[in-house]
């Protein structure tokens, strides 16, 4: 394992360490995340504009490019209603470039590959403290998670076919790849039939809602460790106020008697 890959895995396990070390604190993962993502966002329209005016051909079309804009937006305005889709485009997002870096060939150290390192770490630790710290995922939001893959494969779609950025080259835009099954070809498959195909979406529909489905059960068993810590601390304050009431109660007796 090179360098590189050593300081990949140092930092995932950093972000792990530090989303269960917050696990008990939920303000401050609040405001931990909201600067995070204002950081992430004003960082991204930075970098953006600057290969737009520099006329070099690289715009926000890979998912985790598109992931920065969405995930920043949804926790920054607080749109919770939209937390289990921010959740797992930042978590999954995340975690894919992680595990397919480190089992890819070797790289040269590069200032692009920090700043990717802490891009993909930042959407990595925002997607795991969505899913284990911050809120409890509800049924009913559903729907929004499969609209919000609706709405990202149709915007993809207007790259594809160059009715939006018609200069972007798509030939390494793991996206791309993925929407229609060019990404087989890592594995040998170089033909794509109607059948290859059929099986291929079968497949990746299949393992994106057993994805979800986990995130969904995941966070079920977090979210109610986090109830029961809260609802001990609510009842613990009370208990305390309640004493200090009590005490107070006391002496002001004591002092009445006094006079």
């Amino acid at each position: 394992m090179d360098e590189l890959k050593i300081l990949l895995t140092v930092l995932t396990l950093i972000v792990i360490a530090l989303t269960i070390f917050l696990h008990k604190y939920y303000k401050a993962n609040r405001i931990i995340l909201s600067i995070i993502s204002i950081i992430l966002l004003i960082w991204k329209i930075i970098e953006f504009s600057y290969y737009y005016i520099n006329d070099l051909n690289i715009y926000p079309v890979e998912f985790s490019h598109i992931s920065y804009f969405l995930v920043s937006i949804i926790i920054i305005f607080n749109i919770k209603k939209l937390y289990y889709f921010a959740s797992s485009i930042s978590f999954i997002s995340g975690l894919s470039y992680i595990i397919t870096y480190l089992f890819k060939d070797n790289e040269f150290n590069t200032f692009n590959i920090y700043m990717t390192f802490i891009s993909h770490i930042t959407l990595f630790f925002i997607g795991l403290n969505l899913l284990l710290n911050l809120i409890k995922f509800n049924k009913r939001d559903y729907p929004y998670l499969l609209i919000g893959y609706i709405l990202i494969i149709s915007y993809f779609l207007l790259v594809h076919y160059k009715i939006i950025f018609p200069s972007q080259n798509l030939e390494y835009v793991v996206l791309d790849e993925i929407i229609f099954g060019t990404i087989l070809r890592h594995i040998g498959i170089n033909k794509l039939t109607t059948t290859t195909l059929f099986i291929y979406y079968l497949l990746l529909i299949t393992a994106l809602f057993i994805i979800f489905g986990l995130m969904y059960l995941v966070n079920k068993y977090f979210s109610l460790n986090l109830i029961s810590l809260y609802s001990f601390k609510r009842k613990e304050n009370k208990e305390n106020n309640e004493s200090k009431n009590k005490l107070r109660f006391i002496d002001r007796f004591l002092m009445v008697k006094n006079k």
